[in-house]
């Protein structure tokens, strides 16, 4: 029949697999095959420029931003002229091409991906150790294990997919099918950045339902409290660790108690020095502390063993005994009991104007003498468990009392019965 007509059968026209489908039957090249075809150039060359630029607004001030930009002028014309080997090995073999097969594509999409996660995830090096990825400042400071797997896998897979395209694009056949029904680019597109997502996000959450605090919660239970629910919660605590200690104050002295709100050597209120360990950003918990001074008549030795014998009374479990100190535990609280001469501690010199009422009277000096037949202070320091952070948010208690409640606690009569004790957000307030 071709013979007929004048044509032979080895003259039909050939389908090009990267051009249009033959005589229009065929789909032509998928718009992600001709996308990245087209943005190849742009790609290689902008993308190293971009993370560069990233490490430099990231904050980031540590050695290997300074080695990566001296070294940029060489670094990222290597980088770029690298990726586009694939690219100018496929525009050689077939001249005039608009479209990357689809196995070039999905896996210089993959190639990229990978870049990008090593170079956002790669931890810095600083003067004292590690500094925090440009990742890792971004979600919540994310643990250093993970981010070196990050960066390791990805520096991985980005070798790996660019050797693979390297060879589909010098291979025997150099080009394949760019066909429209190909899911391959669409899957290398969204696979990766969704699979480093979900990986963080299962990682994180795992981290959150790990240890227990002294309220038997894990973090997770408590990371999204509302603000309100947090500041109830912590008032609540701060009232439980007071009542914790009024019984032990009950049987030393039924008033002439002192708090100690910044004096000494150790502030009541909220602390968020503790022993929990997060990888959410701020403090991960928190404990209560209140300190009480009262002057008692004895000596150091005689009120330290009688304190010791009521506090075993009462169900502490002595934990460590030094000279002048006893320390207890119970449920989780830490005790400490110390006995000092009656002119240190907030009825000393060094409490100046705030210590005058009456457990004693004001000396020409501004310091406060101890009551007649006083010869010793009684100090007692209560910490409570520690508690994970809630709510995304860190309290400052420090801001939540106002002047006039600040002058109401430390104006008028500064001296408390046993069981009482002044409101958390007045007790932690700024005394300067």
């Amino acid at each position: 029949m071709f013979a007929r007509c004048g044509i032979s059968a080895a003259s039909a026209p050939a389908t090009d697999p990267l051009g249009p489908g033959a005589g229009g039957s065929a789909p032509g090249p998928s718009l992600i095959n001709r996308a990245v075809w087209s943005g190849w150039k742009a790609i290689a060359w902008g993308l190293p420029i971009l993370l560069l630029v990233v490490l430099w607004t990231s904050g980031s001030d540590g050695w290997d931003v300074l080695i990566i930009s001296l070294l940029s002028p060489v670094l990222i014309p290597t980088i770029a002229l690298l990726d586009l080997i694939p690219y100018f090995r496929l525009r050689k073999r077939r001249p005039g091409i608009g479209a990357a097969p689809s196995a070039v594509t999905a896996l210089m999409l993959v190639h990229w991906w990978g870049f990008t996660i090593f170079g956002l995830s790669l931890r810095g090096v600083g003067d004292s150790g590690g500094l925090d990825s440009v990742l890792g400042n971004a979600l919540f400071r994310l643990p250093e294990q993970l981010e070196g797997m990050l960066a390791l896998g990805g520096a991985l897979v980005s070798a790996a997919a660019w050797l693979a395209a390297v060879a589909v694009a010098f291979g025997a056949d150099g080009t394949g099918p760019a066909r429209a029904t190909s899911q391959w680019p669409w899957a290398a597109l969204v696979a990766p950045p969704v699979f480093v997502a979900i990986l963080i996000g299962a990682l994180f959450g795992a981290s959150l339902d790990g240890e227990r605090d002294g309220a038997g919660s894990t973090e997770s239970a408590v990371a999204w409290m509302p603000q309100d629910g947090a500041r109830a919660l912590q008032q609540t605590r701060w009232d439980e660790t007071q009542q914790r200690l009024a019984p032990l104050r009950e049987t030393i002295s039924d008033d002439g108690w002192r708090i100690d709100a910044g004096f000494g050597y150790l502030d009541a209120g909220v602390g968020y020095n503790t022993r929990l360990d997060s990888n959410r950003s701020g403090p991960p918990g928190y404990n209560l502390t209140a300190v009480w001074q009262v002057l008692r008549p004895g000596s150091a030795d005689e009120l330290l063993a009688e304190t010791r014998r009521i506090a075993l009374d009462l169900g502490w479990a002595e934990a460590v005994s030094d000279e002048g100190a006893t320390r207890f535990e119970n449920d989780g609280y830490r005790l400490t009991v110390e006995v000092l001469p009656p002119e240190a501690g907030l009825f000393g010199a060094d409490a100046g104007a705030a210590g005058a009422e009456a457990t004693g009277a004001e000396s020409a000096t501004g310091a406060v003498e101890p009551p007649d037949g006083a010869t010793a202070l009684i100090s007692l320091v209560l910490q409570s468990p520690d508690y994970w952070r809630e709510g995304s948010s860190v309290l400052d208690w420090d801001g939540l009392a106002s002047p006039d409640e600040l002058d109401d606690l430390w104006s008028g009569s500064r001296s408390f019965a046993f069981d009482e004790w002044p409101e958390l957000r007045l007790i932690e307030a700024s005394l300067s």
